[in-house]
């Protein structure tokens, strides 16, 4: 099971600007900031292995309540599809937030 994992976007400019557009509109996210970009996931496993897959992801929920902004940073819910290779035979998961979840 992977230890820790964090994602490089391609076009973070983009992205971070839709981000702030997201915080400071409505309570939906409108499907126009849905869209998938290209980006690495790294992933570190707890036997110190570290693995850089190419992936495809987007911003995941409705609501705002799938995006918020703690301590300096944006955090969200997230879809990635994985494009090469998988994580023990996984390849399209969801990272949620934790007020989000159950």
């Amino acid at each position: 099971m992977p230890e820790k994992i964090s994602i490089e976007i391609e076009k973070n400019k983009k992205w971070q600007k839709d981000n702030l557009k997201i915080l400071t509109s409505s309570e939906t996210i409108k499907k126009e900031y849905k869209k998938r970009y290209s980006a690495h996931v790294n992933v570190l496993f707890q036997n110190n292995i570290s693995c850089i897959f190419k992936a495809k992801i987007r911003r995941h929920g409705d609501n705002k309540d799938h995006i918020e902004y703690r301590n300096g940073n944006i955090i969200q819910s997230l879809d990635i599809h994985l494009k090469n290779g998988h994580i023990n035979g996984i390849t399209k998961f969801k990272l949620l937030i934790p007020e989000t979840r159950g």
